[in-house]
C-alpha cells in the first residue's frame, strides 16, 4: 500500500517557500557585501547588535541534535534525561567566563578565528595548528549531526517517501548557497529569522503535546504500566555520567568556534551582556520542552530502534497534523522550527570551518595571498567540506547523541588554553601544547579501545584531566622568559585591568617568577 505523505502538497509548498526564503537571504546579503574582505565575509565587519547577536547565538546553540537527538535520548533512557536541562546552563556559564575577555582582545587585535587568540597568547604556531585540527574535528562532527538530523526529519515527515539521503542532498545544496553567497552577514540574518521561528515553534509544540497526548502526567501513567524502568531513579554510575556530561558539554561548548566568532563580531561589551543575560533563561524553554517531547513519545511508541528513536519528534507530529486543519497548520510551523534549528547551526558551523581552513591553514601556507583570493578560497572550502560530510552522513553509524559526545571528546582539549590563558598569567607555551596533545591522544585511545566511558566518566573528561595536569604542573616548572612574561602582561592582562576585569592577584601571580634569559617560540 502506498504510504501517505503526512505534510501533503500544502506542506511541501510551505517547506519550499521556507527554503526559498533562506536562498533569498543569502542572495540579498551578497548584495550588501561592502568590500570583499575576510572581516566582512567571516565576521560581518564586527558590528552585530544585541537583538541579532542573541538570536544568532540562540539559533546556533540549539541545533538539530537538540530538536531530534535530545528527544531521542529521552525516549531511550526516560526521566533521568531531565538532567539535560543543566547541560545548556553549563554552556552559558562557560561563555560568561571567556566572552568579556576575548571580546576586548579581539577588538584590539582583530582576531578572525579562535586560534588567532591562541597564537597571540602563546606566540606558538604549533599550539594554533593543533588547536585548529581539534576544532575542525569538533566542527566536522557538529555539522555531521545536523546532516543526520535533517535526513531523519525529511524521512519522518514524509512517511518515508522522501528518503533520508535525498533530504540530506537537498538541504546541503540550500545551505551551501546561503553560506557561499551571504557569508557571515547572510548566516546571522538567517539565524535571526530561524531563531524567532524556533522559539515560536517550541511554544506551539508544548500546546500540541498537552492537547493531543496529555503531556507528562498521562505519559508517566502509561510508562508506569508499560515501561517502568524509564521512571526509575538513575543508578550511581548514571549520576556520575551526568556530572561527566555536564562537565564535557559545559567546558567543550564554551569554546565552540562558531560562538567565539560571534563574540569577536559583537558590536560592544554591552551587546554581549544583554545577549547573554537573555540566553541564561533559554534552557528552561528549549531543552526542557524537547525533553517532554521524548517522554511523551516513549509512552506513545513502542520498540523503536536505537537510531530510529531520533525521529520521534516528527513521528509525534504526524497524527497531530492529520487530525485537523488547525493541527496541520501548527504542525507545519513546528516543523519549520525544527528545520530552523538545523539550518541555523549547520550554516554557522560550515562558515566557521571554512574560516579555519582559509585563515589557519591556507593563509599560513600562502602568506602573500590577497584578501580577495582568501575570500574565494573560503567560499570554495564551504562546498568541499559539505560534500565530504554529506557523503559520510549517508550511512550514520551512531545516534545523534553519540555524535555529540564524539564531538566534545577531542574539541574539549582546546579549553584549557583558553580558560587558563585568559585568567592565569603563568600559563606557559610548551606545557599547553603537550597537554593538548596528550589529552587528545588519551581520549582517542580510550574511545577506540572501547572505553568511551570508564567508571561512568567520558573519555574526553579523563583526557581533559591529564591535559590540565600537564598544563598546570608544567607551567609551574617551566619558567617563561622575562620578555615573554612582559609581552603577555602588556598585550593581555593590562587590557583586562583597564576594563575592570583584572585577575585576583592570588590567582594571576601563581608561580610568576620569569627567568631573565630569552625564551624561544615553539
Amino acid at each position: 500500500m502506498k504510504q501517505q505523505f503526512p505534510v501533503g502538497i500544502g506542506g511541501l509548498i510551505f517547506i519550499m517557500l521556507y527554503l526559498a526564503s533562506v536562498i533569498f537571504v543569502g542572495w540579498y546579503a551578497r548584495r550588501k557585501e561592502t568590500r570583499g574582505s575576510l572581516d566582512d565575509y567571516f565576521l560581518g565587519n564586527r558590528a552585530i547588535g544585541a537583538f541579532v547577536l542573541f538570536f544568532t547565538l540562540y539559533a546556533t546553540q540549539y541545533s538539530g541534535n537538540t530538536m531530534l537527538g535530545y528527544p531521542g535520548q529521552a525516549y531511550r533512557i526516560g526521566y533521568s534525561w531531565l538532567q539535560s536541562v543543566t547541560f545548556m546552563i553549563g554552556v552559558i556559564t562557560g561563555y560568561l567566563l571567556i566572552a568579556p575577555r576575548l571580546h576586548i582582545l579581539s577588538k584590539k587585535y582583530r582576531y578572525l578565528t579562535p586560534t588567532d587568540y591562541l597564537y597571540d597568547r602563546t606566540n606558538s604556531r604549533a599550539v594554533a595548528v593543533v588547536a585548529a585540527v581539534l576544532m575542525i574535528w569538533g566542527l566536522g562532527n557538529y555539522l555531521l549531526e545536523q546532516l543526520v538530523a535533517v535526513g531523519h526529519l525529511f524521512e519522518g515527515i514524509s512517511g518515508g517517501l522522501v528518503s533520508y539521503t535525498l533530504g540530506i542532498m537537498f538541504f546541503s545544496l540550500v545551505m551551501a548557497f546561503l553560506v557561499h553567497e551571504g557569508g557571515f552577514r547572510g548566516v546571522i540574518w538567517g539565524d535571526t529569522i530561524q531563531g524567532i521561528t524556533l522559539l515560536v515553534g517550541l511554544f506551539i509544540t508544548m500546546g500540541l503535546i498537552m492537547t493531543t497526548f496529555g503531556g507528562l502526567p498521562q505519559a508517566a501513567a502509561k510508562l508506569a504500566a508499560q515501561k517502568p524502568a524509564l521512571l526509575g531513579v538513575p543508578k550511581p554510575e548514571a549520576n556520575l555520567t551526568w556530572y561527566s556530561t555536564l562537565f564535557l558539554i559545559g567546558v567543550g561548548a564554551a569554546v565552540y568556534p562558531q560562538a567565539i566568532q560571534r563574540i569577536y563580531a559583537a558590536k560592544n561589551e554591552n551587546t554581549l551582556k544583554r545577549s547573554f543575560a537573555v540566553m541564561a533563561f533559554m534552557p528552561f524553554v528549549t531543552t526542557f520542552f524537547v525533553f517532554m517531547v521524548g517522554i511523551v513519545a516513549a509512552a506513545a511508541f513502542s520498540h523503536l530502534g536505537t537510531i530510529k528513536a531520533d525521529q520521534v519528534f516528527p513521528m509525534l507530529l504526524n497524527p497531530v497534523m492529520q487530525g485537523s486543519t488547525f493541527g496541520y497548520v501548527m504542525g507545519l510551523i513546528v516543523l519549520a522550527a525544527v528545520g530552523a534549528a538545523i539550518m541555523s547551526t549547520a550554516d554557522s558551523v560550515l562558515l566557521t570551518m571554512a574560516s579555519v581552513v582559509t585563515k589557519d591553514f591556507y593563509s599560513n601556507l600562502n602568506p602573500q595571498a590577497p584578501e580577495e583570493r582568501l575570500v574565494h578560497v573560503g567560499r570554495l572550502a564551504n562546498w568541499v567540506i559539505l560534500v565530504v560530510l554529506a557523503l559520510i552522513a549517508w550511512r550514520p553509524l551512531a545516534t545523534l547523541w553519540r555524535l555529540t559526545e564524539i564531538k566534545f571528546e577531542l574539541m574539549i582539549h582546546v579549553a584549557p588554553a583558553f580558560l587558563l590563558g585568559l585568567y592565569w598569567k603563568r600559563m606557559s607555551t610548551l606545557p599547553t601544547l603537550l597537554g593538548m596533545v596528550a589529552g587528545a591522544l588519551l581520549s582517542s585511545a580510550m574511545s577506540l579501545s572501547g572505553y568511551a566511558k570508564y567508571l561512568g566518566i567520558h573519555s574526553g573528561v579523563w583526557g581533559l584531566a591529564l591535559n590540565v595536569l600537564i598544563v598546570v604542573v608544567g607551567s609551574l616548572l617551566v619558567q617563561p622568559s622575562a620578555k615573554e612574561a612582559e609581552r603577555v602582561q602588556r598585550r593581555h592582562f593590562d587590557l583586562f585591568e583597564k576594563a575592570g576585569l583584572g585577575v585576583p592577584r592570588a590567582v594571576g601571580a601563581i608561580g610568576v617568577e620569569p627567568r631573565e634569559e630569552k625564551g624561544a617560540s615553539i
